[in-house]
Parts: structure tokens; C-alpha cells; sequence
């Protein structure tokens, strides 16, 4: 085999690699930009639910909503009632009234099918215990 042949061979198979490294790179960037895409979605929509309320602090977003609170509420005015529901794909805490109180960390697409279609359709809770052990059954 002749050096011209080499080279030739030699430049093809460098050729290719860069190729591959080009349509990796390039498939990175469309994922990055269809991610941001989709947080500037998300965040659309929940600034959209925060101008909506009457309370500009309505809507706090912490990892765990209810670490301050006491395991049983204090005196004073009380929910009736508590759902849960998904919303910007995070679980987000309702009075039964539909006030929400709290979004949690929780990212609803990581949750087995079945919560996820009970969250989708509300779930009901009578009681601070009631919400608590939801909470923590959905790891937030």
C-alpha cells in the first residue's frame, strides 16, 4: 500500500470522527435550548397564577413547604381541607377552596403513572397529618 492511499485513509477516518463529534455536539445544543425552552414556558405560567393572585407573596416556593410548620396547626383560621395537585410539573398545594399555598421540589414526571394521573385530577386531604404523609409518600 502506497503513503498517498494512507493518507487518504488516514483522513477519512479523522474526517469521520470530527463528524460524529459535530452531530453530538450539535445534538447537545438542540437539547439545551428545548430545556430552556420549556423552563421559559414553566415560568411563564407560574407568573401568569401569581398575577392572578390578590397576594403578592401567595405563592412561596420552598423545598419543603411544611418544615416550619407544626406536626398539628396552630389557632387561628384553618383550611378545610388540603389538595394536592400537579401544576408547572410540581406538586403544588391547594386549600380545598383552590387557593394554593406552596409548590414543592417534587418534579411530577419522575413519579410512577398512577400518582401522577392522581395528581392530575386533585387529590383530596382532610388534614395537616393527612398532608404530611402525602408529602412525604411523594418524597418532598
Amino acid at each position: 500500500m502506497n503513503i498517498g492511499k494512507l493518507l487518504t485513509i488516514v483522513c477519512a477516518m479523522i474526517l469521520s470522527v470530527c463528524l460524529v463529534f459535530s452531530i453530538s455536539a450539535l445534538t447537545v445544543l438542540r437539547n439545551a435550548v428545548a430545556e430552556a425552552d420549556r423552563v421559559r414556558q414553566e415560568t411563564e405560567q407560574m407568573l401568569a397564577v401569581y398575577k392572578k393572585s390578590d397576594e403578592p407573596d401567595a405563592i412561596p416556593v420552598q423545598a419543603d413547604p411544611l418544615k416550619d410548620q407544626p406536626s398539628e396547626p396552630q389557632p387561628g383560621p384553618e383550611p378545610q381541607g388540603f389538595c394536592l395537585r400537579e401544576m408547572c410539573g410540581r406538586i403544588g398545594i391547594f386549600t380545598s377552596d383552590d387557593h394554593l399555598i406552596a409548590l414543592t421540589d417534587v418534579n411530577v414526571d419522575l413519579l410512577p403513572l398512577s400518582d401522577q394521573e392522581s395528581l392530575r385530577a386533585g387529590i383530596r386531604l382532610d388534614s395537616w397529618t393527612e398532608l404530611r404523609a402525602a408529602l412525604d409518600d411523594f418524597g418532598g
